[in-house]
């Protein structure tokens, strides 16, 4: 698929329909689509972005592909799509004789109480979920149980004044130093005091921010996630534990989230600290404990999560706030946090819909960003798509661990670097394990987004950046340098820049 990527953001609504299932779990459904060697697709009120595949040779692949339609009369729910199963022949009696198969044709209208939601609570103003689509045909002697899993995703058009075409950003990682060094939740997730006998600046905060912009970083990364009321802040774990309890983040308010006070540093020898009121939270506790979530799947464990007492503190910023108060010459990598099937199931997690929850992001950018470089991540593929449809601004990447997970689009190298490709993102963001254990598999990879390069000089270079705990090594480093990685996303910061800078 080519082209899917227009130099403007959309301006009817989409439909971002997935052939297959995404959700690789065991325990999930599967299509079954036995005797058939063909899947047709097509709709009525909706045509096909430009160059999109719509016919599938049988069976379908690990990694689902999928079809991106436009709406041409502006209502979701005109559309009716239909999806036609052929074979050429097929054996179906105990002779072995051949018998032209009659096709199969499933159709789905695109109502919502179809669909059963996968990541959020039955929303009339979304149109997200999966649905088992039956097949029929006038031949009895036909398999009644042939099914095809669909998932649809609708993307609305994302409205504000700066949403043009007129000023596209591309990404440029070209850096003097060889490679372009991103600040991981600004100078460094937190460490441990046993391990680091310093202190050290609180992650995500506009200080560690600031801090490691004056080191070298020439970007942040940082995760962002909605409160209650649906205000963009910054913090990297689904439940917020600074109290002792687990309060998922987007239960709280802002105002909540902004006076939650950080508790004692964690030790595995005592039992989880005790609430304590403080100035910054009091009254707080009374409206946040009935929220709080004792049955959590993510109990607090006496790992290190957050900021505690041995951290230097700010509090957890919104994303306005960070915009106004962080130096303009800093880049932002802004990862957008939004559960996958699994993470809903496990964390019990339960999110306002993807278009809401990416329009209130984009938002807040639109409004704050003015001249800073921004690109987009997101370990979610549908966030990925909205993203990059709703806005043409700023580049999107695909995060991605690369190694199998319950979702095949980021299962593998290869397939996290073939959805960003059909999906007009401007590269990937791999965790760099995978890349340092199988050279050969990165080597692909990077094959792959250079190649695409050549077709899509108009979205400018397909990036290739890294993040994970190896990154922190010097070596390890330089051996991404000689195999042309982008950039690199790490937590020591100073160490690494000095260390390009002097050649050691």
């Amino acid at each position: 698929m080519t082209n899917m990527k227009t130099c403007a953001p959309i301006s009817t609504p989409a439909i971002f329909l997935t052939i297959g299932s995404s959700d690789s779990r065991p325990s999930s459904d599967q299509s079954n689509l036995q005797n058939y060697d063909f899947l047709q697709v097509s709709a009525i009120n909706a045509i096909p972005f430009p160059n999109s595949q719509t016919s599938f040779t049988l069976p379908l692949p690990e990694n689902p592909p999928f079809v991106l339609f436009d709406c041409t009369t502006g209502n979701i729910e005109d559309v009716v799509f239909k999806f036609t199963l052929e074979s050429k022949v097929s054996p179906l009696s105990a002779n072995s004789k051949k018998h032209s198969i009659v096709p199969l044709t499933g159709t789905l209208h695109l109502k919502y109480s179809k669909f059963e939601p996968m990541w959020l609570e039955k929303n009339q103003n979304e149109y997200t979920g999966r649905i088992t689509l039956p097949f029929f045909s006038s031949s009895a002697s036909l398999p009644s149980d042939t099914e095809l899993i669909v998932e649809c995703t609708t993307v609305k058009p994302f409205t504000h004044p700066r949403n043009t075409a007129d000023d596209v950003q591309k990404i440029d990682f070209t850096h003097e130093d060889g490679i372009t060094v991103i600040g991981h939740r600004g100078l460094g997730k937190n460490r441990r005091y046993r391990d680091f006998p310093s202190l050290t600046i609180g992650e995500n905060t506009n200080l560690s921010f600031a801090k490691a912009g004056e080191l070298g970083a020439s970007f942040v990364e940082f995760d962002v996630q909605l409160t209650r009321n649906l205000e963009p802040v910054i913090y990297h774990d689904w439940v917020l534990d600074e109290t002792g309890v687990n309060i998922p983040v987007n239960l709280l308010t802002v105002d909540q989230f902004l006076s939650i006070h950080p508790r004692e540093s964690p030790n595995k020898s005592l039992p989880p600290p005790k609430l304590r009121r403080s100035k910054s939270s009091s009254g707080i506790l009374d409206l946040i404990l009935p929220i709080a979530d004792p049955k959590s799947k993510t109990p607090w464990n006496g790992s290190w999560k957050s900021n505690f007492t041995d951290t230097i503190q700010q509090p957890f910023p919104t994303l306005a706030a960070s915009f106004r108060e962080v130096p303009s010459h800093i880049g932002f990598n802004i990862e957008v946090k939004y559960p996958v099937i699994k993470e809903s199931l496990d964390d019990n997690l339960n999110f306002v819909g993807l278009n809401v929850y990416i329009d209130r992001i984009l938002s807040v950018v639109f409004n704050e960003a003015k001249e800073r470089k921004i690109y987009f991540s997101s370990f979610h593929p549908e966030a990925c798509i909205l993203l990059n449809l709703k806005q043409a601004k700023y580049p999107v990447l695909f995060l991605t661990v690369g190694k199998p997970t319950s979702n095949p689009r980021s299962s593998s190298l290869y397939n996290s670097t073939k959805f960003a490709i059909d999906a007009q993102l401007s590269g990937v963001v791999s965790f760099s394990r995978p890349i340092i254990e199988n050279i050969s598999d990165f080597r692909q990879m990077r094959t792959m987004l250079s190649e695409t390069e050549s077709e899509r000089t108009a979205n400018g270079k397909m990036q290739l950046v890294t993040w994970g705990g190896d990154n922190n090594n010097m070596e390890v480093v330089r051996k991404q340098v000689s195999e042309n990685v982008d950039a690199v996303i790490l937590d020591s910061v100073a160490w690494i820049v000095h260390g390009l800078r002097n050649g050691k």
